[in-house]
């Protein structure tokens, strides 16, 4: 199952749907996953605003759920190619009945956002397909498993990876530091928050010079004291209250 942070979603929506397209995946190559199974079938309870009191209504889903599956694992099993690939993904799809969905609850959105994200599903599902050679590729590539996401610290908020690498610590890296300290100062914890065990530092001597940001230097140096839940030094939080927010 995908880590939490693996696919830089752009929204909640996007997260959701690209989650529950994965497990089921995951579902249509193993029959060994219980966990999985059970995680999406609360999923799809809650994406259809199924009561869970309402027995008869939950039946029927897990029924609909599970003969998914099997034919999934038909055409999963049976052959490799960009004809089968199509046929799954307009099998779960129209398994998932986004006008159900649109209809039935806001948790997830309006209909246009719906498809807005069945349209960013489309591209990534179709580009997973284009590098990979088996249905177990395709998924881990689909999973992004193994890969590495460059981004901006902006674009990385609200997301969580093991590991963080800030490539190319400087002055020049790091130029809105020294116009704004107390700004730079909560970007700078906002990015090193995103890191669940460790978090690298490259820097260049040739490249540029490390003054401006020498207090952040002397920071990191600090990141050996007490560490909260989150497995962050606390004086952090102190500097920057906001972080709690992230």
């Amino acid at each position: 199952m995908r880590k939490e942070g693996s696919y830089p979603y752009k929204n909640f929506c996007q997260k959701e749907l690209f989650i529950l397209l994965s497990n089921i995946l995951h579902l249509g190559c193993s029959r060994r996953l219980p966990k999985i199974w059970a995680l999406t079938s609360e999923k799809l309870e809650l994406i259809w605003n199924i009561n869970e009191n309402d027995h008869k209504t939950r039946k029927k889903m897990e029924k609909r759920f599970d003969d998914l599956l099997v034919v999934l694992r038909v055409k999963m099993k049976s052959k490799y190619d960009e004809e089968s690939v199509i046929d799954v993904f307009n099998i779960i799809i129209n398994f998932f009945e986004l006008d159900k969905m649109s209809q039935s609850t806001s948790y997830l959105g309006d209909k246009k956002r719906l498809l807005n994200v069945y349209d960013s599903l489309q591209v990534h599902y179709a580009l997973s397909f284009g590098n990979s050679d088996s249905w177990n590729d395709f998924i881990e590539e689909f999973d992004k498993t193994n890969h590495v996401h460059l981004m901006t610290i902006h674009k990385s908020k609200g997301l969580e990876f093991d590991t963080v690498v800030f490539a190319g610590f400087d002055d020049s890296a790091w130029w809105s530091f020294s116009k704004d300290r107390s700004e730079g100062l909560c970007v700078f914890f906002v990015a090193l928050s995103r890191a669940k065990q460790r978090a690298l530092f490259s820097h260049c001597t040739g490249r540029g010079r490390a003054n401006s940001i020498s207090e952040l230097f002397l920071l990191l140096k600090e990141s050996r004291s007490p560490r909260n839940t989150r497995g962050l030094p606390t004086f952090l939080y102190d500097k920057c209250p906001i972080l709690a927010k992230y």
